[in-house]
């Protein structure tokens, strides 16, 4: 049986992650139109579900891509 350490400080990161010293957090420029269409999106209910009656199907957002 061997001893193992095991650092619990913070979240572990992917090796390569780490942001150079120095650099700007990420922001999301110049999408504001679209965020609130988004937000709209995840917020809406459908008919069904404020009848009380479960949707015929489901719905899926997938969201994927970079900023700007």
């Amino acid at each position: 049986m061997t001893d193992q350490a095991v650092d619990t400080s913070g979240p572990a990161e992917a090796a390569g992650t780490q942001e150079p010293p120095g650099a700007a957090p990420p922001r999301f420029f110049g999408r504001e139109r679209e965020l609130k269409a988004l937000r709209a999106d995840i917020e809406r209910v459908g008919l069904d579900t404020l009848a009380g009656r479960k949707a015929p199907r489901a719905r899926v957002l997938l969201i994927a891509g970079r900023p700007g």
